[in-house]
């Protein structure tokens, strides 16, 4: 929330460190285009151990003052209490400009740019309207995602090589294994199913905010365009999908190297679907979303203090494929793309046992998170806490994904906002290592 900073005219705004700062030069340096740029300048200064009356514009973020703190209880305490609007919303209009420019200019060597930090930037963006109810961050969403659909591969005439024929949904530059194709080639375009998923949950997400309130009325045709093409997209992958033995239930398989996508991967559809289904009660993304719950759960390992891990692939498949499918658990960081999907579902009203929810969130406070401290997989067995020498300290960023269960549990929003503000180490931008850590920083926005 924007500092107050309501003190008029040349009225000295005086801050516990026994500096002064005019309330016009906060508003100067608080205004959009400016707003990132002091919030990561304060940041800086302080964790690079500036003494915190010395920092120029701290006020205009800790107006009470930082009196008796040095310069890590000021930088703390500027992590966990200080959250603006401007200064999110400077941050994501250039990360979202950033991804459109990268991918336009990498053409056919384009990664996954689009799904992640894209996609991060989409969900931070929708997540802070919902705090403000600012309707600049659903205007930067539209402008952006209008971008995102004249990159699928059927605006560019980008053909699949793996599916065939050229897609209506988003293909990437892939490493191709030695015995797909010519060992003299080095990659292959191709889409998949997650990567789909993960850029168009956002535009699902932004169509069950248009209809739920009538006043965004005016939003209606673009969130019907986005759903579209959401809806097209989807559907280009029902080849990949394969009937699961002796059930009535189907999975997608993983494109290229062949076997079963991972939970984490289909989960991240299974959101998608849970907001069609929000649309207009569609029974087919319904019955889907049941599917994906009933394989996770007969997937899912409760212990004796009834908490609960899984494993990386589904039940009825081979664990294991890959480093990360022999893992005692799932990673921390590809559970964050699990977990959304139960709490989601279960809001939605699904069929989702409480006690899961509860399991859930249990796991996450007994384990996960604690004492300052993260662990690297979901259960505590065969997994060390992360520092920052962790060859994926940059994934860290997803934990942020389970502030969704604080409106179940709060105190794992406390958990996750002091873990940010105490260890520098593990988050060395703070809220801004990537958009993906921004979706918390959007989270807290209008909190207290």
């Amino acid at each position: 929330m924007r500092a107050p900073v309501l003190l008029l005219g040349f009225v000295l705004l005086l801050v516990g460190s026994g500096s002064a700062l005019a309330a016009s030069d906060c508003d100067d340096a608080l205004a959009p285009g400016h707003a990132y740029e002091t919030y990561r300048t304060v940041w800086r200064k302080l964790k690079k151990g500036a003494e915190p009356r010395s920092v120029e514009h701290l006020g205009c973020f800790l107006p009470d003052g930082t009196a008796g703190l040095d310069a890590d209880g000021a930088y703390r305490l500027l992590i966990t209490t200080a959250f603006d609007a401007n200064v999110l919303y400077d941050y994501l209009e250039a990360q979202a400009e950033q991804v459109l420019r990268t991918t336009r200019n990498l053409g056919q060597r384009r990664g996954g740019q689009l799904a992640w930090n894209g996609g991060y930037v989409c969900e931070a963006a929708l997540t802070a309207y919902q705090q403000t109810g600012d309707r600049r961050f659903l205007d930067l969403f539209v402008t952006y995602f209008n971008g995102v659909l004249d990159l699928r591969d059927s605006e560019l005439g980008y053909g699949d090589e793996y599916h065939r024929r050229i897609m209506a949904a988003w293909g990437e530059y892939r490493e191709l294994p030695w015995f797909w194709a010519d060992p003299l080639r080095q990659g292959a375009w191709l889409a998949h199913i997650t990567h789909t998923a993960r850029i168009t949950y956002p535009a699902s997400k932004f169509a069950v905010i248009v209809k739920n309130d009538p006043a965004l009325a005016a939003y209606k045709p673009d969130a019907d365009r986005f759903i579209a093409a959401t809806r097209t997209a989807i559907a280009e992958f029902d080849d990949d999908r394969f009937p699961i033995e002796g059930t009535d239930m189907d999975w997608y398989a993983r494109p290229v190297t062949g076997g079963p996508e991972a939970t984490n991967h289909i989960h991240t559809l299974g959101s998608v679907l849970v907001n069609l289904f929000l649309l207009d009660g569609d029974e087919d993304a319904a019955k889907r979303v049941r599917d994906i719950l009933k394989i996770f759960e007969a997937g899912v390992t409760t212990e004796a203090d009834d908490t609960v891990h899984w494993k990386y692939f589904p039940y009825f498949a081979d664990q294991s494929i890959g480093n990360n499918g022999l893992e005692y658990s799932e990673r921390i960081w590809k559970a964050s793309q699990t977990v959304p999907l139960i709490y989601r579902a279960y809001a939605a009203g699904f069929d989702v046992p409480e006690s899961l929810v509860r399991a859930i969130t249990d796991t996450f406070l007994r384990y996960i998170v604690r004492d300052n401290e993260v662990i690297g997989n979901v259960s505590p067995t065969e997994s060390e806490p992360i520092d920052e020498e962790d060859d994926n300290l940059s994934r860290l960023s997803g934990i942020v994904t389970w502030l969704e269960f604080s409106d179940y549990e709060p105190e794992i929003a406390v958990r996750i906002r002091e873990l940010v503000g105490a260890r520098p180490d593990l988050f060395p931008r703070g809220w801004f290592e990537s958009p993906n850590s921004a979706r918390g920083y959007a989270f807290f926005l209008g909190r207290d």
